[in-house]
Parts: structure tokens; sequence; C-alpha cells
């Protein structure tokens, strides 16, 4: 019987995958000593499924598992983070690595962090292997742009005009621009690399429905597949809200739509036929949409037996909605918009916070775009 064991754990062991344990990410990075690394990593099948890490490197050195699926990486050392004169932080993106990983591959950085760059070379994966190697190719115009974003803070912070801000700001722009250029004919060059993929996936919406058909077939399939697929979703996406934004014109008929409200009640504009209605599109993670809400509340209470105002929560988790809702005492309805019907695309809504006024027989009076004082100025005079 014991014999029969031992046979069979060994069969067991030796069908299980041992490298499996060890896939993982070591780094040598000289300069960066015993210092806080931040990981911010997402699986590609899902950008949107970001998670963030904290580790402290020993003597220049640290390791990361490999994640089970496809894997996209920014690895940040604490000295890529600066302080804005606000409060806010910046990273430099010439201090931290873009990396990618396969389940099972062993990845090895080898870099020196200098006072405004991290040089470093990979191997372990092909992808994250060519853009290290790619990156230099613009690593002077990058150091220079980061140069500039400190030094435009700086002014700031010791009371600068705005015209040395501005001329700070046309310089990196520059520099911007001999960067997306490095990128554009990188793409250019190698429609049949998994690189491009990458890079057209961070272009502007316009620019990649551009170059995406210009990708092998292969490529287009390959490991960036999702992010792909995902940027152009984006993209028929913001096509659709231009398309509907050059068409609200004032007196036009508003758009109908059905939404469940935070009672799971379904709420629909004809139930406000007859009333001035203020549809204010949101959302928790939009902080002027936030900032704006005592000012929102004021409004209503000395307005709601005049309009109705109606919230319409964007891109937005539910539970989060749920919760600002209570946090805030929001009185007025609020409705969550859906995938399936989407009112902001509707409505061509690019900018949060956006509000769109509506008659009593439904047709568009006016759109405020961003939390601006004209609508509560001339919303007032809509109601007189």
């Amino acid at each position: 019987m014991m014999k029969i064991l031992v046979i069979t754990l060994f069969s067991i062991l030796a069908m299980a995958p041992f490298g499996r344990s060890n896939a993982q990410i070591t780094a040598t990075i000289k300069g960066l000593g015993n210092d806080t690394v931040y990981i911010w990593k997402y699986p590609l099948a899902n950008i949107e499924d970001m998670h963030k890490d904290t580790l402290i490197a020993n003597d220049n050195m640290f390791t990361y598992p490999v994640s089970t699926e496809p894997t996209a990486y920014a690895i940040i050392p604490h000295k890529a983070v600066y302080k804005r004169s606000g409060g806010s932080f910046y990273v430099a993106q010439t201090k931290f690595i873009e990396l990618f990983s396969r389940p099972d591959e062993q990845i090895t950085i080898e870099g020196q962090l200098e006072e405004r760059y991290l040089d470093y070379q990979t191997s372990g994966n092909d992808v994250s292997q060519k853009l290290a190697q790619f990156r230099t190719s613009y690593k002077t115009a990058s150091i220079d742009a980061v140069k500039i974003e400190l030094k435009m803070d700086s002014i700031r912070e010791n009371g600068g005009t705005e015209d040395q801000i501005n001329e700070l700001f046309r310089t990196r722009q520059q520099y911007f621009g001999k960067i997306s250029q490095a990128k554009t004919d990188y793409v250019n060059d190698n429609f049949d690399q998994d690189l491009s993929a990458y890079l057209i996936s961070r272009f502007s919406l316009e620019k990649f429905a551009t170059y995406y058909p210009k990708l092998t077939a292969d490529i287009r399939n390959g490991i960036f597949r999702d992010v792909l697929e995902n940027a152009y979703r984006n993209y028929q996406k913001f096509s659709a809200v231009k398309l509907a934004e050059e068409n609200l014109n004032i007196g036009n008929d508003a758009a109908h739509f059905e939404l469940k409200d935070n009672n799971g009640k379904d709420v629909s504009l004809s139930d406000f036929e007859g009333k001035i209605i203020v549809l204010d599109f949101w959302g928790t993670w939009c902080h002027p949409c936030l900032a704006e809400i005592p000012k929102l509340k004021s409004f209503y209470e000395e307005n709601k037996k005049n309009i109705v105002l109606i919230g319409i929560a964007c891109n937005q988790k539910r539970e989060e909605w749920n919760a600002a809702i209570k946090n805030y005492s929001l009185e007025w309805p609020q409705l969550i918009n859906s995938d399936k019907d989407d009112v902001a695309i509707m409505y061509g809504i690019s900018t949060y916070p956006t509000k769109i006024v509506i008659d009593k027989n439904l047709k568009i009076v006016k759109k405020f775009v961003g939390a601006t004082e004209d609508f509560f100025a001339e919303t007032q005079d809509l109601i007189k």
C-alpha cells in the first residue's frame, strides 16, 4: 500500500508545473538602495482591473511574482514621485519601468536610477525588452519634458507670471511632440510587432482608429488583443458622443430614456413632462462634480418647486454611487447610466459635470459644460 502511495505521489509531482512557483520579476537597479517601490498592474484582458502594491527594495534589489495571466506593470521607484506645490503628486514617467508578462515567464531587470531617468534593460519578455530598448530613442526629449514640468511647478509656487507658465507649457508640448513622433515612426515601420499594438493603444482615439486596421492580423489577435478591442470600443463610443454633440441643438426634442434610480425603480424622461428639467451628468470619481454638490443642494432647495433636477451617474460603480447619495444627502432623483441604453452618448456628454436644461415640452433649452457659475445664473432666468 505504501509503495502505491509513493508511486502515485511521485506521478503527481512529476506532472506539477515546478516552474510556476518561481515565475517572477527579479530587478537590480543601482541607485534604488532600500527605497520604496510602487507596483501598479492590470490584466491585459481587463485594463480597468488595476491593482497597486508596495514593496521595499533591499540593497538595490527586489523580486515580485509574475501574474497567472498576461499582465501590464508600472514599476515606480519612490524617487520618481514628486509632490507638487499644491499638494498633489507628479510621477515622472522617465523614472519608472513599463513591463509586460505572460504566465510562467522569468523576467529580469537591470538598471541605473539617475536624477531624471531610470536607464534599464529587461529580458524574459520580448515586448518588454523591445520597449526598454525603444524608449532610449526619445530619452533626451523625455528628460527635458520632466525638467520643464518641475520648473513650471516651481514657478507657480514662487508666484511666477502666466506668461512664464505658458511659455514653458509650449516648450513642453514640443518635447511631447518629439516623443509622439518617435512612437508614430516606430509603428509605421513595424505593423507586425506586438510593441506597435501597445503603442497605438496609447494614441488618441482618432489616431488609434487610423492605425488599428494597419496592424497585421496576428498582432491584432496577439497579447494586446483585449487592449486593442477595448480601445476600439472607446473609439466607437467617442464617435457616437461626438456625433450626438454635433446634433444637440437648442429646440430639438430631448432624447427619451429610461433608467433605474437608486431604489431600483424605472424612471423615464417623459415622467416629468410639463416641468422644467435639469439633467446633471456626474460621477463620484469626478472631483469638480463633488465640489459642486453644496451649491447644487442650495440651488435645489431654492428652486425645487419650479424645476426637476435629475442626477445621472456615469461610468460609475453602483456601491460608490449609493454611498455618495447617502453621504451627501442628495434628495433629488438619482439615476445610474446604463451600458445598454447609454444616455451620456444620447446627449453627447464628453465632460463632467454637464447639465442639460429641458423645457416643459421636452425640448432642449441649454447645455452647460463643466462646473460653471453660468448654469446657476442662467437657469434662474429661465425659471422666471
